[in-house]
């Protein structure tokens, strides 16, 4: 997401309403886009997980707010990570496999021979076994290995399964709506502050 940062326009009305008070115009746009930017995380957390389904905790933590200082008056909010692990989206046992509804607008995804695990790690997630080509059989259980047709071994290993990542939930969904609500609680936040600080003088 784009840095919040005061306009011309609202520069020049900061400096014609509170620039003859010491520091009056940083403090203004300082506690403005500061109070916004938090405004914005909020607002960027609430619209993610009306379009998929994560917990709070988990989609606040890929948002980062840097606020502004006396020395740099923007503040930003950086929306990352990489896809998210699908048990994080609710994911459950099914007899066939492994059941989760990743979009809460579209249906329940079934991912046959999926299974959930914990690893040594401590790390939970859904797995699925694939083969790996190997050649000699090497001393393991009888499930870990699959045996082709031409009698080849094949090794068998696990991979983990993905949903998407926050910033591509955001991306296609709700930047749009986000910088315009941000935009205009901006203008209404450097408003209040300007009006706070005149009743302090």
């Amino acid at each position: 997401m784009a840095a919040i940062e005061i306009d011309k326009k609202q520069l020049k009305q900061i400096n014609q309403l509170v620039g003859n008070i010491k520091k009056g115009a940083a403090t203004v746009i300082r506690r403005g886009v500061n109070r916004t930017v938090g405004q914005a995380k909020t607002l960027t957390s609430k619209e993610v997980r009306t379009v998929v389904n994560l917990k709070k905790k988990t989609v606040d933590e890929h948002l980062k707010v840097t606020k502004a200082n006396f020395k740099s008056l923007s503040a930003k909010l950086t929306i990352s990570g990489r896809p998210i692990s699908l048990v994080l989206y609710g994911a459950r046992r099914t007899n066939a496999g492994v059941n989760v509804k990743v979009r809460k607008s579209k249906a329940i995804e079934k991912h046959k021979s999926s299974f959930i695990a914990t690893m040594k790690s401590g790390h939970r997630g859904v797995y699925v076994r694939t083969t790996k080509p190997g050649g000699r059989k090497k001393p393991g259980k009888a499930s870990d290995y699959n045996i082709s047709k031409s009698g080849r071994v094949n090794r068998l290993h696990i991979d983990e399964k993905y949903g998407p990542s926050i910033p591509a939930v955001f991306q296609f969904n709700n930047e749009k709506k986000v910088s315009k609500i941000s935009a205009d609680n901006l203008q209404k936040n450097i408003d209040r502050e300007i009006l706070y600080l005149l009743s302090k003088q």
